[in-house]
C-alpha cells in the first residue's frame, strides 16, 4: 500500500502516522524493511503480517520469503525516497498530459537526458490529471473577443476531461496486452542465432530495456484505473517486464526472431516452383522408364495425336496429288497428270473459254 491519497496537513508526519495506525491495527509494531534488514533473524512465522518499507534492503527480499514469514501487507513510504524508488511523476508533465508526452518523459530518463543516481529503482506512473485552469490572460482581456480567444486557448491547453477518459487513452497507448504485435524496437543487440530482434509489445518495455542497460531497474508500474481502455492488460505488461529483468540478471540475450520467421517468404517463393519441377521431372522419368505402369493416359493421348496427325498428313498429300493431276489434265499434259487420267470433254464453260483457268488461277499459283 502506498498512502498517497491522504490529504494530511503535515506531510512530514505521514510516515509516523501510518506507522502508528498499523501498529494499533495489528496489535504490534510492524516489521521494518531497510538496509539493515536481516530476514534470517526473523522468526519462522512473524507475529505480525505487516511490514513498513523505509529503505532498500541489503539483500534481495522476494515475495516468497515474505509469504513464508507470514508478511502479507507492505506499506511503502508516502514520499518515494530516491534510495527506494524514483517516481516518474512530475507535476508539470502529468496534468493534462497526452500519452506521447508521458512516453517522452519516460524515454528522457531511459536515454539518460535526465540525471539519475547510479542503480536507481523506478516507478513508472502511467496516469495524469486535469490541469487547474489559468484565467490570467482572460482577466487581462478588456473586450469580449479577446476573452473568447483566451477561453479557447484555455480549453485547448488544459484538455479538461474526465480522469476515466485520460486513463483510457494512457492504458490503450502504453499498456498493450499479449495479443499485440512485436512492433516496438529498443535497438539492442540481437542473439547470434536470430535474423533480427522481435521487438516488444509495448513502448514501456523499450524504456525498461534502456533503463536496464544503464544499470537501473523498474520496480513498479502504476496505472490509474487500469481496467479502462481496449488493451489494458497491466498484469501482462509487468509479467513481460519481469521476464526481461530475469533474462538480464541471468545474462541471457533478449528474444530474437528465428531464421525461418525472416526467410520463409523467399524460401517459399523459390522452393515451391523447384519442388513442382522436381515432381514433374520424376514423373516424366517414371513414365518413360515404365510406360505401361506410369503415364498410360499420356501415352494413349500421344498415340491418338500421332494417328490424327498422320491421317491429316495423308489426306493433305492425297488432296495435293489430285489437284496436281486435275490441273495437268486442264493443260492437256496427260503425261504429267499420271496414268489413267482421261482428257476432259470439250465444252465451253459458262464464263467463257478461260473460265476454268480464271477459277483455278489462284489455286494454280499457290500450287
Amino acid at each position: 500500500m502506498w498512502p498517497g491519497n491522504l490529504h494530511l496537513q503535515n506531510v512530514s508526519s505521514r510516515a509516523a502516522h501510518w506507522r502508528e495506525y498499523f501498529s494499533r491495527h495489528f496489535g504490534a509494531t510492524c516489521l521494518e524493511i531497510n538496509e539493515l534488514t536481516d530476514m534470517s533473524s526473523w522468526s519462522r512465522s512473524s507475529d505480525v503480517s505487516c511490514a513498513l518499507v523505509t529503505g532498500p534492503p541489503n539483500e534481495n527480499v522476494t515475495l516468497g520469503q515474505l509469504s513464508a514469514k507470514n508478511v502479507r501487507f507492505l506499506v511503502m513510504k508516502y514520499d518515494w525516497d530516491p534510495s527506494i524508488a524514483f517516481s516518474t511523476y512530475h507535476e508539470t508533465i502529468q496534468p493534462g498530459a497526452t500519452s506521447q508526452l508521458l512516453l517522452d518523459d519516460f524515454v528522457a530518463y531511459a536515454a539518460g537526458r535526465k540525471p539519475l543516481n547510479p542503480n536507481t529503482n523506478f516507478v513508472l506512473e502511467v496516469f495524469g490529471s486535469a490541469k487547474i485552469p489559468d484565467f490570467t490572460l482572460y482577466h487581462r482581456c478588456a473586450d469580449p473577443i479577446c476573452k473568447a480567444a483566451a477561453l479557447k486557448l484555455i480549453l485547448e491547453d488544459l484538455e479538461l476531461r474526465c480522469v476515466h477518459d485520460l486513463s483510457t487513452n494512457y492504458n490503450t497507448d502504453l499498456l498493450q496486452d499479449d495479443t499485440n504485435e512485436h512492433v516496438f524496437s529498443s535497438g539492442e543487440t540481437c542473439p547470434e542465432y536470430s535474423c533480427g530482434c522481435l521487438g516488444y509489445q509495448s513502448p514501456l518495455e523499450v524504456v525498461h530495456q534502456k533503463l536496464l542497460a544503464q544499470g537501473h531497474s523498474v520496480q513498479a508500474v502504476q496505472a490509474d484505473y487500469p481496467e479502462k481502455g481496449t488493451k489494458t492488460q497491466l498484469s501482462q505488461v509487468t509479467r513481460r517486464m519481469n521476464e526481461a529483468t530475469l533474462r538480464h540478471m541471468r545474462g541471457e540475450p533478449e528474444l530474437g526472431a528465428s531464421w525461418w520467421s525472416c526467410h520463409w517468404q523467399p524460401v517459399t517463393a523459390v522452393g515451391v516452383p523447384l519442388l513442382l519441377l522436381a515432381c514433374c521431372g520424376i514423373y516424366v522419368t517414371l513414365a518413360c522408364r515404365y510406360p505401361k505402369r506410369w503415364g498410360t493416359w499420356f501415352w494413349r493421348y500421344l498415340e491418338g495425336w500421332r494417328r490424327n496427325r498422320a491421317a491429316a498428313e495423308r489426306g493433305a498429300q492425297r488432296g495435293r496429288e489430285e489437284a496436281r493431276r486435275y490441273l495437268a489434265a486442264e493443260r492437256g499434259d496427260f503425261h504429267s497428270a499420271g496414268p489413267g487420267v482421261a482428257p476432259p470433254p470439250m465444252q465451253v464453260p459458262p464464263n467463257g473459254p478461260m473460265g476454268y483457268q480464271n477459277q483455278f488461277q489462284k489455286f494454280t499459283a499457290t500450287e
